[in-house]
């Protein structure tokens, strides 16, 4: 998970990834994804939903 949000190969920081949403209905997920909002890994703010209806409203701007 660090490697997602540090480094020179971080995934959620590359400059083509304007924001990372998650649709989950895990609450585990969603913890852990609201975890990344911390420095351990690299300060990644994640948008969670628990449903995917809400997730596409929200980017697409709905």
């Amino acid at each position: 998970a660090a490697a997602a949000g540090r480094g020179a190969e971080a995934l959620f920081l590359h400059p083509n990834v304007r924001e990372v949403v998650f649709a989950t209905a895990s609450e585990m997920v969603a913890a852990g994804a609201k975890g990344m909002n911390s420095e351990a890994y690299g300060f990644i703010d994640i948008k969670v939903f628990h449903a995917l209806d809400e997730a596409l409203a929200y980017v697409n701007g709905g």
